[in-house]
């Protein structure tokens, strides 16, 4: 699959006919608005069913995608998938056959770690990720909503939607779906947008291909099967299909079969035939013609052999025990376990199963590598045993993933209970019930709670909603505002609120007497007193009782309802105002007014007090300083009298009171203040009034403490002040004591305790350095204050440590040593200031690879250069980001053996004729405790004269060989090449007057002897008398035959020197004899010039040695 845009070169080939071309695949990119993206793909569809599925990538691009408001999923993000209705309708001029529901509608939904890239191409699991369960899942009328519950996302998710379309005539499918995903696209000024993303499949039928009714069609298909070893590989098998074909009546078309590099036609799927078209067995091209309205359809079947060698096989299982958080995230891999390695051929079978370890749980079986997964190799997603057979030559691995979630999350949820009481606070009912969404999060980040009013109803109680959120401190306010607390890992923390509203039930009763003086003739002189008795109440089915109160002096005049519903009520009463019961009415209020009179027949007094005195700081009179009682004066009930406060220094009034009962119930006039007073006379009544002065003369002093708690970072430096608390300030006298100590919060230390101003300092005031309890006596008319002060602190830095790890490795990379183990120094700093990290070279040692040391390091971006060269990065607060640098070096531990094969004639004096081949066998390699295995060719007409190590070296490493060729074993020698030479002679006999040459060129330029590395000696000449032939070096100088047997080819194939000279070696021994051979390139007469060397090989005893293969 190619999974991202780029390059690709394409091939296709029919029968013998191929092109080739080079095309940029583009997926294009996702659906996006802002922050909101989404892409998607129809992967699957089976045209004779209609089933399809449908993959979308839901913010693959690791967007923080927030609910939109407003929309069709309240506080949270969630996406809509629907068959595009009017938009389907103008693409496919016909409506779209997507309809989803319950029934045929399956929808699987992975989340993928933020940051993790996925591919260009959709498809299903494109990467690793954890199946989510909690999304909500509904469907309306053929629509699929998808609730993924979470009020914000960043990660990317896979959503896979495997459904089955419905024809509206039950032969053709037109598909068209788009997933819309509903979210804040972050752009300012919108709060609620959505993008979205359609796929469409437009099944074409006969109409929609311009056919009419007298069309007939045609299609043709072609399988291609593979068999290795007489078995079909499904792996290797591919289909193709011809376009649709169309003609009229008096039309015809020709089939028959493709055949294309080694696939040879089998036969016809005669299964597969639709509407008998005419073919011919053997595969040749056949005409028949179109049946009008109908399609005709036939199948080639075509096979290729492949035989291989029916190796050993292996298996291995792998089993990764990991821990991961409520996410799936995972936080640590616990253990993995490689099992052993097993083989066997391909009719052998291996077993494999899970292995189950208390605590963890199986969530996954896959193949562990792309070859097996090719492979199909055989295993149970549940984890059960399986059985299967191992490949040839391969290598088959399955992974076992097991998890077990650590909860790292707690939980909140609050509850508002509504209800309705009676007056006595008794619940009639309760009304409603809420349980709000229950939120989650780590210790660092908070939830938010708060009362939710509503109309009729007051809040009356907020407290933990059990035992265990109470013992956990559970944050909330008491009115019910808003506040943040902490989540508590593992814990769910619950707070209660409780609304009432008063339903009343019951009615209420209440009695006035009004006291008043008339004159002979009735008239009011004075109302002196009005009691208002206290209000009862009861139910309808209890009474109250109400009567007449006298009062000496007075006689009742008149009882009455005291207001006009009281009267329509019914209140009860006697007009003598004898004892009376009457029923309460419900939500009524009662009332009876008593009117009582004195007739006023002389005059009256009055006369004012004042009282100076001296008191301490809680008002106990220390001493009465002065009494002054004015003068007494009187008039009638029509006459006024005046009263008024007289101030002295140094006092202050404290009080103006009737100074006695009678003036009180007289109603004696008076000023709160003192203030200037105008009251009439009462007949036959003295009032009086008293008037009080004090002065303070103190004799008690206070203290007050106060605590102090803030947050500072590693430094020092205060970051905030968290909170104040200026406790009540107590006062005692000089012999009384208070006490001070301090007041310890969760998360903070006390740093100092001090006087909280210079006096308390300079009197003395006492408490401990460490908080603890303290006594100290109170100083008369002075505060002494104590400040107590806490601290947390905050981590605003982070730290960074590189480490290097210098170690040796064999020539297939495993690790022979560690050698040294560098761990820097941690260094320090905050967000804004940047740590350097870079490679430390060491002579041997080459840089591998650079990484982070741990997936705390990795998820928090740690910088750093892939070929190790300086590079800065920011510390990261509360964080140590950590590197690992690793270099290696090779220590060779193999080594290396190859054999050489030279077969050559020779006459009876053994003279070396012609070198008729050299097989340089394949260079085999191994370790010490591993052999290599040599024997000699033979061929006929050859007969094997020598075996000898090949050089100087091979002979010093004592490689091993037998002399008379035959099979012997050697063990690799680390760091050598260890060589032998095997040399085979036939026998060319006098008489013969042919001399067969066998041509063997080789691409290797190292096997040949080139003139260029040959030397000329310009004074030097060779006679051969023999041949009677004379060769001297000249320039341009051409060498012409003199003598040739009489059986020399006519017309001899060109040969170079250097070709005819690398035939003519006599043995393979290295000599410090060498003659030059004249630089002649190519010539004419390669068959009297292979003669002449043969002489003068002959004759001279020069060997021509071979270059070393190396």
């Amino acid at each position: 699959m190619i999974k991202n845009s780029s390059n690709q070169t394409f091939k296709i080939q029919a029968g013998d006919k191929s092109a080739v071309k080079n095309l940029y695949v583009n997926y294009g990119q996702p659906y996006r608005k802002g922050k909101l993206n989404i892409n998607s793909q129809f992967t699957e569809w089976n045209k004779d069913t209609g089933e399809f599925t449908q993959v979308f990538y839901v913010n693959p691009k690791s967007e923080t995608i927030r609910s939109g408001l407003n929309g069709i999923f309240e506080n949270s993000v969630g996406m809509v998938v629907h068959n595009g209705g009017r938009e389907a309708y103008n693409v496919l001029a016909v409506p779209s056959d997507v309809f989803y529901d319950a029934v045929n509608t399956k929808v699987e939904i992975k989340k993928i770690q933020k940051g993790v890239q996925l591919p260009d191409a959709v498809y299903e699991n494109p990467a690793e990720g954890v199946t989510i369960k909690d999304s909500e899942i509904n469907y309306n009328n053929g629509k699929l909503y998808i609730n993924f519950k979470k009020r914000q996302i960043d990660s990317p998710y896979v959503v896979v939607v495997k459904s089955k379309a419905k024809s509206r005539d039950g032969i053709d499918y037109n598909l068209y779906s788009s997933g819309v995903l509903h979210g804040d696209d972050g752009i300012p000024g919108e709060v609620y947008s959505w993008v979205e993303s359609h796929n469409v499949i437009h099944n074409f039928n006969d109409k929609a291909m311009g056919g009419t009714k007298n069309d007939g069609y045609f299609v043709e298909h072609h399988i291609y099967y593979t068999r290795v070893n007489g078995k079909i590989d499904k792996s290797q098998t591919f289909e193709m299909s011809s376009n649709t074909l169309k003609g009229g009546i008096d039309n015809y078309y020709v089939t028959s079969k493709q055949e294309f590099e080694d696939y040879k036609f089998s036969h016809v799927d005669r299964k597969k035939l639709i509407n008998l078209p005419r073919y011919n067995e053997n595969g040749e091209p056949q005409e028949d013609n179109y049946i009008p309205g109908r399609k005709k359809e036939i199948t080639y079947v075509y096979f290729r052999d492949i035989k291989q060698e029916d190796k050993n096989g292996s298996f291995q299982e792998h089993h990764i025990y990991r821990t991961v958080d409520e996410e799936g995230n995972v936080i640590s891999t616990d253990e993995s376990k490689d099992n052993e390695v097993t083989s066997g051929k391909s009719d052998q079978i291996y077993t494999t199963s899970k292995q189950d370890r208390d605590g963890y749980k199986l969530v996954s079986v896959t193949p562990s590598n792309e070859e097996s997964k090719k492979s199909g190799v055989k295993f149970s997603k549940d984890g059960q045993e399986t059985r299967g057979n191992y490949l040839s030559d391969k290598k088959l691995e399955v992974t076992y993933v097991y998890e077990r979630v650590q909860k790292t999350k707690g939980s909140f949820q609050e509850h508002h209970i509504y209800r309705t009481v009676d007056e006595d606070g008794n619940v009639i009912s309760t009304n409603e019930t809420k349980d709000n969404e229950v939120t989650s999060g780590k210790t660092d980040q908070s939830y938010t709670t708060s009362k939710q009013d509503k109309a009729g109803y007051k809040l009356v109680s907020v407290s933990p909603s059990n035992e265990e959120s109470k013992t956990l401190g559970v944050k909330y306010a008491k009115n019910g505002q808003e506040t943040k607390g902490n989540y508590v890992s593992d814990k769910k923390l619950e707070v209660t609120y409780v609304y009432e509203r008063v339903q009343k039930t019951k009615g209420s009763f209440q009695e006035h007497h009004i006291y008043r003086t008339v004159d002979e003739d009735g008239n009011v002189i004075s109302t002196d007193e009005t009691k208002d008795n206290e209000v009862t109440s009861g139910k309808t089915d209890q009474s109250y009782t109400t009567s007449k109160q006298d009062k000496a002096g007075y006689k009742l005049v008149s009882v009455t309802p005291s207001n006009e519903e009281s009267k329509n009520s019914g209140v009860k009463f006697s007009k003598d105002g004898q004892e009376t019961k009457g029923n309460y009415v419900s939500d009524k209020k009662l009332e009876v007014t008593y009117v009582y009179e004195r007739v006023q027949k002389t005059k009256g007094s009055f006369q004012e007090h004042h009282i100076y005195r001296t008191v301490d700081e809680d008002g106990n009179v220390i001493s009465t300083d002065e009494t002054k009682d004015n003068e007494v004066t009187s008039g009638k009930s029509d006459q006024s009298y005046t009263t008024s406060k007289q101030d002295k220094d140094g006092y202050k009034l404290v009080s103006v009171t009737p100074t006695n009962e009678d003036s009180k119930n007289s109603d004696v006039k008076f000023s709160k203040d003192g203030q200037e007073t105008k009251g009439n006379y009462v007949s036959d009544k003295k009032l009086e009034v008293t008037y009080v002065y004090e002065r303070v003369q103190k004799t008690k002093g206070s203290f007050q403490e106060h605590h102090i708690y803030r947050t500072v970072d590693e430094d020092g430096k205060v970051i905030s002040t968290d909170e104040t608390r200026d406790n009540e300030v107590t006062s005692g006298k000089s012999n009384q004591t208070y006490t001070t100590s301090k007041q310890d919060k969760d998360g903070y230390k006390l740093v100092s305790v001090t006087p909280s101003n210079k006096e308390s300092e300079t009197l003395g005031v006492k408490f401990s350095k460490d908080g603890q309890n303290t006594k100290g006596n109170y100083v008369a008319d002075k505060k002494l204050g104590v400040t107590y002060v806490y601290e947390r602190v905050q981590k605003t830095k982070g730290s960074f440590q590189e480490h290097h790890i210098y170690r040796t490795v064999d020539e297939d990379g495993n690790v022979i040593s560690t050698d040294e183990t560098k761990d820097n120094e941690v260094t320090s700093g905050k967000t804004d200031q940047s740590y350097t990290t870079s490679k430390q070279d060491k002579d041997g040692y080459k840089l591998v690879s650079v990484m982070p040391t741990n997936e705390d390091s990795k998820k928090s971006g740690v910088k750093f250069s892939k070929d190790g060269q300086k590079t800065k990065g920011n510390y990261v607060s509360d964080k140590k980001l950590e590197v690992t640098y690793v270099y290696e070096r090779v220590q060779r531990t193999k080594g290396s053996f190859q054999e050489h094969h030279i077969y050559r004639t020779v006459d009876e004096d053994g003279n070396v004729i012609s070198t008729d081949e050299i097989k340089d066998n394949e260079v085999t390699t191994g370790k010490v405790d591993q052999t290599y295995t040599t024997s000699k060719q033979d061929k006929d007409g050859y007969k094997l004269v020598s075996v000898a190590p090949s050089n100087e070296e091979s002979k010093k490493s004592g490689v091993k060989y037998a002399k008379d060729g035959q099979e012997t074993k050697g063990n690799y020698i680390p760091d050598k090449k260890l060589e032998v030479t095997y040399i085979y002679e036939r026998l060319l006999k006098s008489e013969n007057t042919i001399v067969e040459h066998h041509s063997h060129p080789k691409e290797d330029k190292d096997k040949m002897i080139s003139t260029k590395e040959k030397t000329t000696d310009h004074s030097q000449k060779i006679v051969l008398e023999q041949s009677k032939v004379s060769v001297m070096k000249s320039t341009a100088q051409t060498i012409k035959q003199s003598t040739l047997p009489a059986s020399a080819p006519a017309t001899p194939k060109l040969t170079t020197v250097e070709e005819t000279a690398a035939g003519t070696r006599k043995d393979t021994q290295e000599s410090s004899a060498h003659t030059s051979l004249p630089k002649t390139g190519v010539v004419a007469e390669p068959v009297a010039i292979e003669v002449l060397l043969v002489l003068a090989g002959a004759l001279l005893a020069i060997p021509i040695k071979r270059k070393n293969n190396q």
